[in-house]
C-alpha cells in the first residue's frame, strides 16, 4: 500500500530516470552462462530472462548485430505474455525494459509498458525504488506528460462531447483536443487499477483526475 506523495515530490524521482528508461534491475548471473544470440521471437520460451538481459545488454550498445527488421514490438508483448503467465517478474522486467526502450523518444505513448507495471504491482504490491514495482513511476509518467491542465481537460470535455455529437469536425485543433482527452483518460484507467486494488492512495490532484475520468471522451 502506498500513500501517494504531492506532484512536486515527482522531481525527486529524477535519479530513477536512468533505471526507468532500462526497465529493469540486473539479477545474479552465472559467470559460466553461454552467451546466446536471439535471432527470432520465436526462440524466447527456450530462453531465461537472465538471458535476454543479456542479449538485451549487448544490442543495445551495438555490440551485436540485429537480424533485419527484428520485431520488437512483438518481443515486449511476448515476454509480457510469459511474465503473466507464469507470474515471472523476470520476464515483465524484460518486456517493460523493450517497451520504454521502444518509447524512449515518446514515453507518452508507454501505456503497455506502464500496464504490465500496474499487473504486478497489484499482485506483489509495491516497492518503492523498484523500476517495475514502484507506482511512483507510472504517476511520473503520467504528470510529466500531461498536454493540459486540469482545468482545461475540465473546460475541453464538454467541447469535445459536442463536437463529437455533432460530428462537426472544424478543424485539426478540435480533433487535437479529443485526442488529448481520451489519452488522459486511457491513462487514468490505468493509474484506476492501482487504486480499486487499494495500492495506490491518491492525494487530493490525483483524485480530481480521477473524478473526472468517467466524462472523458
Amino acid at each position: 500500500m502506498l500513500a501517494v506523495f504531492k506532484s512536486t515530490t515527482w522531481k525527486s524521482y529524477a535519479g530513477l530516470e536512468d533505471t526507468v528508461k532500462l526497465g529493469y534491475r540486473r539479477p545474479a548471473t552465472d559467470n559460466n552462462e553461454r552467451k546466446k544470440n536471439l535471432r527470432s521471437v520465436n526462440e524466447l520460451p527456450t530462453w531465461k530472462p537472465a538471458e535476454v538481459q543479456a542479449w538485451l545488454d549487448s544490442v543495445l550498445s551495438n555490440k551485436e548485430e540485429l537480424p533485419k527488421d527484428f520485431n520488437w514490438l512483438l518481443l515486449a508483448e511476448y515476454a509480457g505474455q510469459l511474465a503473466r503467465r507464469s507470474d515471472d517478474l523476470e520476464w515483465a522486467r524484460v518486456s517493460t525494459r523493450v517497451y520504454d526502450w521502444l518509447h524512449r523518444v515518446d514515453l507518452d505513448g508507454n501505456d503497455s509498458s506502464m500496464a504490465l507495471r500496474v499487473y504486478f504491482i497489484n499482485k506483489r504490491g509495491s516497492v518503492s525504488g523498484d523500476p517495475l514495482l514502484d507506482p511512483n513511476v507510472i504517476l511520473r509518467w503520467f504528470y510529466e506528460n500531461l498536454p493540459m491542465s486540469f482545468t482545461e481537460a475540465e473546460l475541453g470535455i464538454p467541447k469535445c462531447k459536442e463536437t463529437i455529437a455533432k460530428g462537426n469536425i472544424e478543424g485539426p485543433d478540435d480533433l487535437q483536443l479529443c485526442r488529448e482527452l481520451r489519452h488522459i483518460k486511457n491513462k487514468l484507467t490505468i493509474i484506476n487499477w492501482m487504486v480499486e486494488r487499494d495500492t495506490l492512495h491518491p492525494d487530493e490532484d490525483l483524485s480530481k483526475w480521477l473524478a473526472i475520468r468517467v466524462t472523458l471522451p
